[in-house]
């Protein structure tokens, strides 16, 4: 007789893992990784960021939208912003007003935050209540 693994078990084995945020990963630069490759999908990754890093604050998700955040997309346009110069060299030629000229450059990899914060490294730039986390 043959084992065979229950449905529910294989269905299991077979769903893509969910990418989980990388050791000392801030907040915002998951969210920028994750809506880069999986699209934007509502408040998703940020609750994935706060279930697994930051259990503990109850609050993220209303100050999220409270500084415009309604969706993981939005919220690396209305809560925080690049701070293209932590992202690399600025090249010759005209500088607009976030600091880059041209092209926007690859984001480099997150220097990382304390284990629980929800503060943004220093790659972003906060508005209120998520100033930038001194690296």
């Amino acid at each position: 007789m043959e084992f065979q693994l229950p449905d529910d078990v294989k269905n299991e084995l077979a769903a893509p893992a969910i990418p989980s945020p990388g050791p000392g990963e801030c907040l915002f630069s998951y969210l920028w990784r994750m809506v880069e490759i999986h699209s934007c999908d509502g408040l998703f990754w940020a609750k994935r960021y706060q279930e697994l890093c930051a259990p503990k604050d109850k609050s993220l998700v209303p100050l999220l939208e409270a500084h415009g955040g309604y969706c993981d997309c939005e919220v690396a346009m209305n809560v925080v912003v690049p701070h293209y110069l932590a992202w690399g060299p600025v090249p010759d030629g005209e500088v607009d007003e976030e600091g880059w000229a041209g092209e926007e450059p690859d984001k480099p990899d997150c220097p990382g935050v304390p284990q629980g914060s929800t503060l943004p490294c220093g790659l972003w730039i906060g508005n209120g209540a998520f100033g930038r986390y001194a690296v």
